[in-house]
């Protein structure tokens, strides 16, 4: 805990303590209702982007007994191969949810929105501990609840794995600061690991700490930090954390064998993340341009004016947080400074499809917001010896939250629909094919096809390869009746992404509507392959398999479904369908070989009949007449008591019992 000047505590508190504490207290509970009152438009919002595949197409959420399965296979957090990451606490949340509402949003946003205010008291308790002072930790999580920024984030139902991976870096920090037996049994190590099953950028909190040991405990500069004679008294103690968080990172890896990050050239990447970086202090600062999805592509090369002020701004940021680790009291200034790049990091280095993306300053924001925090504490005792100026910047810190409160509460607004979310996104990022294919979709859904169409063929204009378009865009020529077309689009589309099963669950869709059901049993048996949770080709193939009367073909369909949903309703209703039609061709195919005079098959096929269905008193009589046929009369006896047993008055079954017993004699 850093030690703030004598004046400050003076001036404007007394001491952490008594009367303060109840006034910390009052203060969390405040920013508690206002992040509330913030958010209360957001929870009846629809789900979207990889929400579609990790919630709603998800088959493996449907069923809680399907949790021991997220933590040792991977492919059970999406229902799309390319997107199958190990995070089975996001998952279990995921399944949870579902258990409670369906597909109902309200659910998840709530259960969501509980994590995010979690984090945001948690930040705020550890502020109180790094700053020593309660109103500047109070406006530093208030100012991190109510950011518009946060919206990206809390509004997206699949993002919550960064809302849980930054709770798991803040309360490991806490924790470590707040209880001395937590240190001595790293019971602090415990949502760090927690952090990292949601999200792998949560093993930055081991770096985190460090710094924390490092600047705060230990008062260090960072220059004084990374010498060789200084650098292991801090780093030891931190050692278990990086051990922890190391290996659930490596886990993490080796279980998502198949995951691909999605972009193209490293260096490239690489090269345009301080200007990623930048971007996101200035959406900080000012967030007038959020974009659920932006247009940002890599920079071409060294040369690219867009690197050079980047690393001119990491070089300038880095300066600053080496200058300011030299005072202690503005050592928090030092520390929010590095958490807010080292939270980078993972998404820096790896080259992601999206150079940036805007929810991905969840985790790095809390820096930002600690840093903002401990320049308020250092301007307190200024303002507190003169009344006007303290009520000046009491009213200019009220108008700063009310604003971020406004922008949180207009950016819920956006994320309302699909619709109102796309539109938003064409609009600030016009150069989005996927916008433009997403907006063509929300116009296509209220009936709008000329709307649909023009937004399909802007998207294609931007992105000629896209195979999700071409699909979306034979899915309407569909609907326009243009089926030549619509087949263009459709094998186009498969063409480009073999490996996408939602694409070929679409294309057999069209398939069985045409009239062609045999071609879509194939594309939906190749989906179903490519991705054993994907829900709709699943609950297609069954009911074509079932307008067909391919009973046995359907009750292997069944199964396979229930294998990854045993819950499915579907699935159940199917299973009972098929056992039953399959049951009464069994017994039918029994009574002809019973007079075709071949008891042995007819006794196989009774076998397999009461293999399905054990309660069918008839499948047990028919076994009766076969066994009475072939002189087995004790088997035969047993049989037909069994039939019995199951159906009392059943008149033929007493007629072949008494064959049986007179056999015996």
């Amino acid at each position: 805990m850093i030690r703030l000047p004598r004046a400050y505590h003076r001036a404007v508190i007394p001491q952490v303590s008594g009367a303060m504490g109840t006034r910390f207290r009052a203060g969390c509970a405040a920013i508690a209702l206002a992040a509330t009152l913030a958010y209360a438009n957001h929870f009846g919002n629809s789900f979207h982007f990889d929400d579609s595949h990790t919630v709603e197409s998800n088959l493996f959420i449907r069923d809680l007994r399907n949790l021991p399965k997220f933590f040792v296979d991977a492919r059970t957090f999406s229902s799309l191969p390319a997107n199958q990451g190990y995070r089975p606490v996001v998952t279990a949340t995921l399944a949870v949810d579902y258990a409670l509402s369906g597909t109902n949003p309200l659910a998840f946003h709530l259960d969501a929105f509980c994590w995010f205010l979690i984090e945001c008291l948690l930040l705020a308790a550890l502020l109180r501990r790094i700053l020593a002072a309660d109103l500047p930790a109070l406006f530093g999580a208030a100012l991190f609840a109510l950011h518009p920024a946060n919206a990206e984030t809390v509004n997206y139902v699949a993002a919550r794995s960064d809302v849980m991976s930054g709770l798991g870096a803040i309360a490991c920090i806490w924790l470590w600061t707040a209880s001395p037996r937590a240190r001595r049994w790293h019971l602090y190590l415990i949502p760090a690991l927690v952090g990292v099953l949601a999200k792998v950028q949560g093993a930055m909190a081991a770096p985190l700490l460090f710094l924390y040991i490092g600047l705060i405990e230990q008062r260090r500069s960072l220059r004084e930090l990374l010498q060789p004679r200084t650098l292991w008294p801090a780093l030891r103690p931190a050692l278990p954390a990086f051990f922890a968080c190391g290996a659930a990172a490596v886990l993490t890896v080796r279980m998502t064998p198949g995951w691909s990050p999605g972009g193209s050239s490293l260096f490239h990447y690489v090269l345009t993340q301080p200007w990623v970086a930048l971007h996101y202090l200035c959406m900080f600062l000012l967030p007038i341009r959020l974009s659920a999805d932006s247009d940002w592509t890599a920079v071409g090369s060294a040369l690219d004016p867009r690197v050079f002020a980047g690393l001119i701004f990491l070089a300038a940021m880095l300066f600053l947080a080496e200058r300011a680790s030299r005072k202690e009291e503005t050592r928090p200034i030092a520390y929010g400074v590095l958490w807010f790049f080292v939270a980078l990091v993972p998404t820096s280095v790896v080259p992601l499809a999206e150079v940036m993306n805007d929810h991905r300053m969840h985790f790095a924001l809390p820096g930002l917001a600690m840093a903002l925090a401990c320049g308020l504490g250092l301007l307190a005792p200024r303002l507190a010896v003169r009344p006007a100026l303290r009520t000046a910047a009491l009213g200019s810190i009220s108008l700063l939250l009310l604003a971020a409160a406004a922008g949180t509460w207009r950016r819920n607004q956006v994320w309302r629909t699909d619709e109102t979310l796309w539109k938003d996104v064409t609009e600030k990022s016009p150069g989005n094919a996927r916008g433009w294919m997403n907006y063509g979709l929300a116009r296509l859904s209220r009936g709008d096809q000329k709307g649909a169409e023009e937004a399909y063929a802007r998207g294609l204009k931007l992105a000629p390869d896209y195979g999700y378009l071409h699909v979306n865009m034979g899915i309407l020529k569909s609907s326009m009746g243009d089926p030549a077309g619509a087949e263009r689009h459709f094998r186009r589309g498969l063409e480009l992404m073999p490996a996408a099963p939602s694409l070929h669950f679409y294309y057999a869709r069209w398939l069985d509507q045409a009239g062609r059901s045999e071609e879509a049993i194939a594309q939906l048996r190749q989906a179903i392959a490519l991705s054993p949770g994907e829900l709709a080709a699943h609950d297609l193939l069954m009911r074509i398999l079932e307008r067909l009367g391919r009973w046995v073909e359907l009750e292997q369909a069944a199964k396979a479904t229930l294998a990854a949903g045993s819950k499915d309703a579907t699935a159940l209703a199917m299973l009972r369908r098929a056992q039953g039609h399959i049951s009464d061709g069994l017994l039918l195919d029994s009574v002809r070989l019973y007079r075709e005079q071949k008891y042995e098959e007819m006794l196989r096929i009774c076998d397999a009949a009461i293999a399905r269905q054990p309660g069918s008193a008839e499948a047990w009589n028919n076994r009766c007449s076969a066994l009475n046929a072939l002189h087995r009369f004790a088997e035969g006896a047993a049989a037909c008591d069994k039939a019995l047993r199951l159906k009392p008055d059943f008149q033929r079954a007493r007629n072949n019992l008494t064959v049986s017993r007179a056999g015996l004699q």
